[in-house]
């Protein structure tokens, strides 16, 4: 059942809501005007050689593979939304580790913005598991190299496995021109501060593992024949039985309380 249909059975049926229920297309219309509206803040996770960003992919059978992000909540900043965001949906927590100066930003033509904050040096054998069920189904580590750029005519945001499986990134496109040349620029401010001394005589990875994530075990570097295919099969299933809201129950009685007060103390179901 889809939203509009759910919405029209439920108007129909509750006495309190008959009244509006010729107004459900422009209810649902003006619901979908302000979603499109509100900021939407989240993080691009590199590995410590900037050769791999992690993607997340949701739970609908047609859902899109993209980078961990969510709606801004009134009043709150940037920097904390994208935060508060990456962990819900991976428990990563980057809070400590994210900075203005480290993002790029792209807008609809609608206007709605949406901005993702660089967090490079994560360790590729970091695990991933959502803070709520139903939400994310994968996880994966894509070469940043093969993700796709955006032209007119362009199919590469679809990709097809052997099996006919289809996989849809044009969630991604929007920020792989911006993603590719941020990482341009930190290798080469990294290279010029090697070569000053201050890269300590160099050592594979153009950041400090120590600066994002303390005793990191040493992950070995991809090597240049793995594919976007290889990628998408080494991408975890999102883990269900481990989750903190998994006896989560509702209390039905306080919520009908909380309609009988609003309603005068009539029952109205």
């Amino acid at each position: 059942m889809s939203l509009r249909q759910f919405a029209q059975c439920f108007f129909a049926g509750v006495p309190a809501l008959q009244a509006f229920s010729g107004r459900v297309d422009e209810m649902l219309t003006q619901f979908n005007e302000y979603k499109l509206s509100v900021p939407v803040m989240g993080a691009i996770l590199l590995d410590e050689e900037l050769k791999h960003c992690l993607l997340v992919k949701g739970m609908k059978a047609n859902a899109c593979w993209g980078f961990p992000k969510g709606k801004r909540d009134k009043g709150e900043a940037d920097i904390d939304c994208a935060a508060r965001e990456v962990f819900e949906e991976t428990s990563f927590d980057a809070s400590a580790l994210l900075k203005e100066e480290w993002s790029i930003e792209v807008s609809t033509k609608k206007g709605q913005r949406t901005k993702l904050y660089m967090v490079p040096g994560v360790d590729k054998a970091t695990p991933f598991e959502p803070q709520c069920r139903g939400e994310i189904s994968e996880y994966a580590w894509f070469p940043v190299e093969d993700l796709p750029t955006y032209q007119h005519g362009d199919t590469s945001h679809v990709f097809f496995e052997e099996d006919g499986s289809k996989h849809k990134f044009w969630k991604v496109q929007p920020f792989t021109q911006a993603l590719t040349e941020w990482i341009r620029k930190r290798k080469k401010a990294n290279k010029k501060k090697r070569g000053k001394g201050g890269g300590g005589g160099g050592g594979g990875s153009d950041f400090v593992a120590a600066q994002v994530l303390e005793s990191q075990a040493e992950v070995e570097p991809a090597s240049k024949e793995e594919t976007l295919r290889k990628n998408l099969r080494k991408g975890e299933t999102a883990r269900t039985d481990v989750h903190p809201w998994a006896n989560f129950r509702f209390r039905i009685e306080p919520i009908r309380e909380g309609f009988r007060s609003s309603f005068g103390g009539q029952d109205w179901w």
